[in-house]
This record gives C-alpha cells, sequence and structure tokens, in this order.
C-alpha cells in the first residue's frame, strides 16, 4: 500500500520538529540562545570594590617620614666603621612595608615596651635594638648631654653647614647626593652620615625637612661609638607613638619605623 504525503505535511511537520529543537535549545543552552536571558548585573564588580574596602579597613597603612632607602649609598666603610656603624654596612633591607609597620605600631605599649599580640608579646627595648641593628649600646645617653647653642657651635659645624644653600631646609636627597660625591672621610663626611642615620633609623621631622637636634648635643671631640644609640631608637620611638595620629590625614609617623619592622 503506498501513502502519499502533501508537501503541506511535510512543511508542517518540519515546522513542528524545528519548534521542539528551540525549545530544547533554549533548555540546554540558555546563554547562547537570543534574547533567552538579559545582561547580566555588575554585581561582581560591586563585590569586588566592598571586598576591596573592607581590605583597605582591615589592614591600614600609614605614613611614613623615616625610611631606611636613604642610607645604601657608596659609604667610606672603614669610616663607618670606627664610629660605631659597621653593621649597618651589611643591611640590605630600603624600604619598609607600611601597612605591617602600621599594625604593629598600633599593637605598641610605650608603657611596657611591648608589641602586645593576642597572644602574644614582643619586647622592644634598648637591648632588642642591640641585638637586631648592632648599634652601639650601654654607654652615654644622648638626653644626658648638654645642649650647644648656634651662637657656641664648633667650627666643624659651622664648615659643614657650608655646603648646603639653606641648612633649615635641609632634605635626605641632598645630604645623600652629597655623601655619594664625597671622595673624603672627613668631619664633613662623618656629620653628613650621621644625620642620614638619625633621620632614616631613629627620627625624622613631620615636615620631612631633615632633623638636625641631635648635633647640638654632640661635640667634636665626643666618640660617636660610646653613645647609647639604641636607647635613643627606643626613646623616640616612644615620643613619636604619643603623638603619632593615624586619625589625620596629614599625621605622619616620623619615628624608627625599620626597627618596628624588624
Amino acid at each position: 500500500m503506498h501513502i502519499r504525503i502533501s508537501k503541506e505535511s511535510m512543511f508542517e511537520k518540519n515546522s513542528k520538529i524545528k519548534k521542539i529543537l528551540n525549545v530544547v535549545e533554549v533548555l540546554l543552552f540558555p546563554k547562547s540562545h537570543p534574547g533567552s536571558s538579559k545582561k547580566p548585573k555588575r554585581e561582581s564588580k560591586v563585590l569586588k570594590k566592598d571586598k576591596k574596602v573592607a581590605v583597605i579597613i582591615e589592614f591600614p597603612s600609614l605614613k611614613n617620614r623615616c625610611s631606611p632607602g636613604h642610607c645604601w649609598v657608596l659609604f667610606k666603610k672603614d669610616c663607618v666603621r670606627a664610629m660605631g656603624f659597621g653593621s649597618l654596612l651589611g643591611m640590605k633591607m630600603i624600604d619598609v612595608p607600611l601597612k605591617i609597620v602600621y599594625y604593629v605600631l598600633d599593637h605598641f605599649n610605650f608603657e611596657s615596651l611591648k608589641v602586645e599580640f593576642d597572644n602574644y608579646e614582643v619586647n622592644v627595648d634598648s637591648k632588642y635594638v642591640q641585638e637586631m641593628l648592632g648599634l652601639p649600646s650601654g654607654g652615654s645617653l644622648l638626653s644626658n648631654m648638654d645642649y650647644i647653642s648656634e651662637n657656641n657651635e664648633e667650627r666643624c659645624m659651622f664648615e659643614w653647614k657650608k655646603q648646603y644653600e639653606n641648612i633649615d631646609k635641609l632634605r635626605l636627597k641632598q645630604l645623600k647626593n652629597e655623601i655619594v660625591q664625597t671622595s673624603v672621610a672627613d668631619d664633613n663626611f662623618r656629620i653628613n652620615f650621621l644625620v642620614l642615620f638619625i633621620n632614616t633609623l631613629c627620627e625624622s621631622t613631620s615636615m620631612g625637612k631633615c632633623n638636625l637636634n641631635p648635633l647640638y648635643l654632640i661635640r667634636r671631640d665626643t666618640y660617636l661609638s660610646s653613645i647609647d644609640w639604641c636607647d635613643y631608637i627606643v626613646d623616640y620611638l616612644v615620643r613619636t607613638k604619643k603623638v603619632y595620629n593615624p586619625e589625620k590625614e596629614s599625621s605622619f609617623f616620623y619615628g624608627p619605623a625599620t626597627y618596628l619592622m624588624l
């Protein structure tokens, strides 16, 4: 028996098959089917922003004025060792991670001289400064030395100031350039190095200018290696911690950030 199928009935069957296939395609592959889904909202970007904000809140940073980056220049090594700072020649740290410094500083108790975490405490007294940095310790305290007025300053200080156009606005970059250009380990080099050491590892100023105050406590015949520099660092860690206010945008930490990091 022969069955005759008209062209119209064949076309209807093909149309039904296409419709079924379209339905299956939408169910199995909704993204590839045009008009099957709306454009995705930008929720992922919002979440990323929220996540970034959360990280900033959890790990705040600080503005630092006292960084070791300026220290590592071509020093006159024998002279530096004779001054008592030979241990610094082997240091490779040139910068400090500010978020970690902020975290440690936030947990520093200047009364107990300890960094206090939830289940652990770290001493930061002068003994540990000596162990970490190898600086002279146990000698004369800089804070007990008599202040020398500018009118009574020694000739070496007067000659040293002549190197710079405006000593009251001296910056570390100028100081570093002068040290690099120096070919003789004379009094000028010694004072330059001392100012560099003080402003990178001990205490700078909130305005970014070099701190020159300790120079007016040291005489030319004073042996730098006889000064307790470890006590000096701890003393200024306490002082700068007291005045540092992280809530103020304009507040800089200008204390010994490098020691905190170590």
